[in-house]
């Protein structure tokens, strides 16, 4: 079963330029299963259904379960603004309730001070989430220990950086309290003129003060006169503590690192410049490195010149009388004798001398080997070959 409506709320009406906060109560919705408010989801939406942005004055605090905002002179218009308020169960089940919020309007009249802060910071920027008004704000009411923020009234909001006016709300309108009015104004400006440094120090880091001013208005207007202060002449520049500390750290780490990085790549060069191969040289050497050793400059393998054991084809292996190789012991045949055919009557010395042989090597005088005579012809018994 839906969440349903147990009470509903009436309405809230809020102050221009002041900070406020509503927390739903618990009796507001009821879930059967889950029970009250503080055990469903809450989201807020406009009267359209669609998702607040982060520039809206009125923003929804879920888990806390609290409406918040700063409404400016801008977000009067429209006023009363509608809004969706809706509970949601485990299940996804739902119940809305529509809600009114009521701005009311701030009369210039009723202010007797206006502070106003110049801080460096991007208008735009600054203007695109309501968040970064209300921390300001928050910032300037712990400075005076209002932790509440219930007594800083923005009056407006100008670009240039970003120019924020503001009144204190504990101030009497019908008189004006001088003695109250500067004790406020000494915590911003000091004797000589300048921007306190305690309060410089207070709004740092998230912003950095560019110029404080005072103007008295209404009961405090007759005699009064304006006030301005910048800082102080001489004094550092007031910069966040990410530049003072972590940039410089960066820097030296880039410079050690740059540092070692050439080093590496002289020592590198140096390493290789006595081995660097010419375009024309680099044939000669293979991928080892090693000289490439060309056929002709290998030497000459010492060869035997004793005959080894003769070679025998597979038509030259005694036969048996199957076929097979011969099992039988054969004799040792004779020794081979050159045959005389009768050239005892010729005159070798008219033979001509051959010519040198063709094969010269690498010019190594060493004479051929000797020639080697062809093995015997072994006949096969049975065989009729003679």
């Amino acid at each position: 079963m839906a969440p349903i409506l147990y009470n509903q709320i009436d309405g809230l009406t809020v102050q221009q330029g002041r900070y406020f906060e509503f927390q739903v109560p618990a009796d507001t919705f009821h879930d059967t299963e889950q029970g009250n408010t503080r055990n469903l989801n809450l989201v807020l939406y406009t009267k359209d259904g669609q998702d607040l942005t982060p520039a809206s004055w009125v923003q929804l605090n879920s888990s806390s379960q609290v409406i918040y905002g700063l409404p400016v002179e801008e977000d009067v218009a429209g006023s009363p603004h509608e809004y969706l308020l809706v509970a949601e169960d485990a299940e996804g089940l739902f119940v809305a309730e529509a809600l009114q919020i009521h701005v009311s309007i701030s009369s210039v009249a009723d202010i007797s001070s206006e502070f106003s802060i110049s801080v460096n910071t991007n208008f735009t920027k600054f203007m695109s989430a309501r968040q970064n008004l209300i921390n300001l704000v928050q910032k300037l009411a712990e400075y005076y220990q209002d932790f509440s923020s219930r007594f800083v009234t923005v009056t407006s909001i100008q670009a240039g950086s970003v120019i924020v006016s503001w009144t204190n709300s504990s101030l009497s309108k019908t008189v004006c309290e001088n003695v109250t009015v500067w004790n406020l104004v000494s915590e911003l400006i000091d004797s000589e003129g300048f921007i306190n440094t305690n309060f410089s120090s207070a709004m740092l880091p998230n912003y950095e003060v560019l110029s404080v001013s005072y103007r008295p208005l209404g009961v405090c207007a007759i005699g009064g006169a304006t006030v301005i202060a910048i800082p102080t002449p001489g004094a550092l520049p007031l910069v966040d503590d990410w530049i003072i500390t972590v940039l410089p750290a960066v820097i030296v780490a880039t410079i050690i690192l740059l540092i070692a990085l050439v080093l590496c790549l002289l020592y590198r060069r140096k390493r290789y410049s006595g081995k660097k191969l010419f375009k024309e040289d680099k044939p000669a050497f293979n991928c080892n490195r090693q000289p490439v050793i060309l056929p002709d400059e290998f030497e000459l393998q010492d060869f035997d010149n004793k005959p080894k054991q003769p070679l025998l084809l597979m038509t030259d292996t005694p036969r048996g009388p199957s076929g097979g190789p011969s099992t039988l012991n054969q004799p040792s045949p004779p020794p081979y004798q050159i045959p005389n055919f009768g050239f005892d009557e010729f005159d070798l010395s008219e033979v001509p001398t051959p010519p040198p042989s063709y094969y010269s090597g690498n010019g190594s005088s060493r004479p051929p080997p000797a020639y080697k005579l062809p093995p015997p012809y072994i006949v096969a018994p049975g065989s009729t070959d003679a």
